[in-house]
């Protein structure tokens, strides 16, 4: 079981489900088209200043009111991955307990938070709710 952010309100209406941004409205198959084209570029991603990224994003956002907003709120979103691996083909005592929270996914900044104890789903979802008791964490050991 895994859970991540997302950024975007996912709206059902009449049996037909729509995504919003409270930047942009209603997000289509051209708005992710025309994001994607803008932050795929290699040309923005190897450049060493911002003006050929302003340039695009301010050609976009004269046909499309908001689109800056929109950039803006896709490059600020704050990621969140939180994962409950059950590991036993790499278990390693307290460096790779069976049973962990794998935090973020890329190696750069993850890190894994043992447990003694299988979780269920119930259990990992509570973890999860701000609005329940909170867990604390403790070494296993002395």
């Amino acid at each position: 079981m895994f859970s991540f952010a997302f950024p975007f309100k996912v709206i059902e209406s009449d049996g037909i489900l729509s995504i919003q941004s409270t930047s942009i409205g209603e997000i289509d198959s051209v708005v992710i088209s025309e994001a994607i084209q803008i932050l795929s570029n290699e040309t923005i991603q190897n450049a060493s200043c911002i003006s050929e990224f302003a340039t695009l994003v301010l050609e976009k956002g004269e046909l499309r009111p908001g689109f800056w907003l929109f950039i803006k709120e896709l490059l600020f979103m704050e990621d969140g991955y939180i994962r409950y691996d059950i590991d036993p083909e790499r278990k390693s005592g307290h460096i790779h307990p069976e049973h962990h929270l794998d935090v973020f996914y890329t190696s750069k900044v993850t890190f894994k938070v043992g447990l003694e104890h299988p979780l269920n789903d119930e259990e990992l979802l509570n973890i999860l709710n701000v609005s329940t008791e909170c867990h604390y964490l403790s070494p296993p050991y002395k």
